[in-house]
């Protein structure tokens, strides 16, 4: 199975030296991203353009023709800065959308879900809690129960386990 992110920006290689003039001259220069607002590194405030961009690049740089789950990596860490009524919640159905319609073409993509650190592990008072029954009705008001969101990754191992 072949599974991959998207969300930070990254260098499809080492870091380079400069990386702030890196990502300035691969994403900004060439109009992929606009130097505006909350989460300029993080895909779910960019435009559609950037995430067929990072897919095109998951797939080349992993040699695949089709990734099994792609994973949106960390959108909670936006809750800090946009309201989760209406702008987090539009830009969530945005991402769904574009997968969905990857998905159906059926031809890059099988499945997606959400990557996360925090969100699916804070308390729901957080503000960067994620909802799994929020991100599942998104997907399913979009594209009912043929919807393709399917998993959630995030870190876990004994001494994360606050309870011990």
């Amino acid at each position: 199975m072949v599974c991959t992110k998207g969300g930070y920006l990254t260098p499809d290689g080492a870091m380079p030296a400069d990386a702030n003039r890196y990502f300035f001259d691969e994403y900004i220069q060439r109009g992929r991203v606009h130097g505006e607002g909350s989460g300029r590194r993080v895909a779910i405030a960019w435009p559609r353009g950037v995430l067929e961009n990072q897919l095109n690049r998951s797939l080349k740089n992993l040699g695949a023709s089709c990734i099994d789950v792609y994973y949106l990596h960390n959108p909670e860490t936006q809750l800090g800065e946009i309201p989760r009524p209406g702008l987090f919640e539009s830009r969530c159905a945005k991402r769904l959308s574009f997968w969905n319609r990857a998905v159906a073409a059926g031809r890059k993509i099988k499945f997606y879900g959400m990557a996360t650190w925090n969100g699916f592990r804070q308390e729901a008072k957080a503000a960067d809690s994620l909802f799994l029954s929020e991100l599942e009705k998104i997907a399913r008001d979009l594209a009912g129960d043929a919807h393709h969101f399917r998993f959630v990754q995030l870190p876990y191992n004994p001494g994360n386990d606050r309870k011990h």
